[in-house]
């Protein structure tokens, strides 16, 4: 061996340690506060945040969490640490699906790198709804070679702000001694031009913009969904062979969302021409999740190549942002004439 470190992997190999990078000079940098008196040591890997035992009592523990509560009650915060290691760069990932496993409209609204400490780690700030209140998140992530930890802060969106610099007070203990895990190559490029989707046998299709929209997913009952890139727009794609009567659908879609919430209610209808078929475009509110209100702007078709529903959808306060580009998507729809 020449000295330079190594960590034993479960499987009885080793890896070189890569020493911790150099911090960016342009990152701002946070230290811990004098207040912060009280050590936790994360459940697992080289990790403890001192807090302000003043400010923060802790409510419980499960297995890789620890879980914080503001003396002020309105305000929490999760130390959550696993064993296994992975790329600060791929832990973002990771934290925002998960997040999305509670909301599916969970998007990122800051981000940032930061030295905490002399260790750089990713910050990120989220906002979403859990069990129908709108939260805001305020996070700092790290992985390394002892394993991985988030430290999450977060309160109600109208109580962040008078929060947020003791949020910040109890991030800045975050205290790292491992060393970090080389960040995976940049990820390729995003196909930039059109890309088709093709329903029923190919008679019905519609194009999307590679940049604007994530890969589509297809469910086990034929149903594609895509993620705008900036994660709070979605689009949804139903194709069925049943040749339905175009003035039906309406009253159809209407009744389908009915199913989900009895309170849905159509808010804008118009027939509009996609090339050279008439289709009815309908924006529809709903809520979802209980108290999630939803905005729901499709195009419905009905015809000799069957029945479609190409459905966009946001929060009401997202639908401005997201409107022009799902009108874009809508507008690609095309339905080919039949062959004799």
């Amino acid at each position: 061996m020449d000295g330079r470190q190594v960590t034993l992997k479960p499987d009885g190999t080793w890896v070189f340690v890569t020493p911790p990078a150099e911090p960016s000079a342009a990152a701002p940098k946070y230290t811990k506060s004098a207040a912060a008196t009280k050590k936790v040591d994360a459940p697992y890997g080289q990790f403890a945040v001192w807090i302000d035992p003043n400010r923060w009592n802790e409510l419980k523990r499960e297995p890789g969490k620890i879980l914080f509560q503001h003396t002020n009650g309105q305000a929490w915060a999760l130390i959550f640490a696993e064993a296994l290691g992975v790329p600060t760069g791929v832990l973002k990932e990771a934290a925002l699906e998960n997040a999305r496993s509670a909301d599916p409209n969970m998007h990122v609204v800051f981000e940032e790198r930061r030295i905490v400490n002399g260790r750089e780690v990713l910050c990120m700030k989220m906002e979403g709804n859990l069990k129908g209140l709108p939260f805001r998140y305020y996070g700092y992530y790290y992985g390394g070679a002892s394993g991985s930890i988030q430290v999450v802060t977060y309160t109600l969106q109208s109580a962040f702000d008078q929060n947020e610099p003791d949020f910040t007070e109890l991030l800045s203990g975050l205290e790292i001694k491992d060393q970090p895990l080389p960040e995976p190559p940049p990820a390729p490029a995003a196909p930039s031009g059109p890309k088709e989707i093709t329903l029923n046998g190919g008679a019905v299709s519609v194009t999307y913009d590679a940049q604007k929209w994530q890969e589509p997913k297809t469910s086990a009952d034929g149903k594609i969904t895509l993620t705008h890139a900036k994660g709070a727009g979605f689009a949804l794609m139903v194709a069925e062979t049943l040749d339905l009567p175009l003035d039906a659908l309406p009253d159809v879609a209407l009744s389908n969302a009915k199913d989900a919430d009895p309170g849905a209610q159509i808010t804008f209808r118009e027939k509009r021409k996609v090339g050279d078929t008439e289709v009815w475009c309908l924006k529809m509110s709903a809520t979802i999740s209980k108290s999630l209100p939803i905005t729901y702007y499709g195009y419905y078709y009905g015809g000799a190549a069957g029945t479609v529903q190409v459905l966009t959808y946001t929060t009401p306060s997202k639908f401005a942002e997201y409107e022009a580009d799902f009108t874009e998507l809508l507008n690609s729809l095309r339905i080919k004439p039949k062959t004799p």
